[in-house]
């Protein structure tokens, strides 16, 4: 499967979810219930609840100053299963609790 990068704002717009942007360190924060994810643009690494974990993709911010983030690692820490048709290339997201 390719690397999914998903607009944030795109991602969150419907979600019951809170977003914080870090200016000093790059980064974006991400949290639901009790769940926090912090990426870092430009880096590999990323924390949940503040242990570090490694991206197979990094975050960016595109030339229009949009921020993208890697949308398998963010939606699985946010409790979300991910099915992917590949014959369609539809990808699939469902909360699950």
């Amino acid at each position: 499967m390719h690397h999914l990068i998903q607009l944030l704002f795109a991602l969150t717009l419907h979600l019951t979810i809170n977003k914080l942007w870090n200016d000093a360190e790059r980064s974006v924060e991400v949290s639901s219930d009790s769940i926090i994810v912090k990426f870092f643009i430009d880096r590999e690494n990323y924390t949940v609840n503040e242990k570090t974990k490694i991206l197979d993709a990094v975050p960016f911010i595109s030339l229009d100053g949009r921020t993208y983030l890697p949308l398998r690692y963010l939606a699985e820490e946010l409790g979300f299963k991910i099915n992917v048709n590949s014959s369609n290339e539809v990808l699939n997201l469902t909360l699950e609790k």
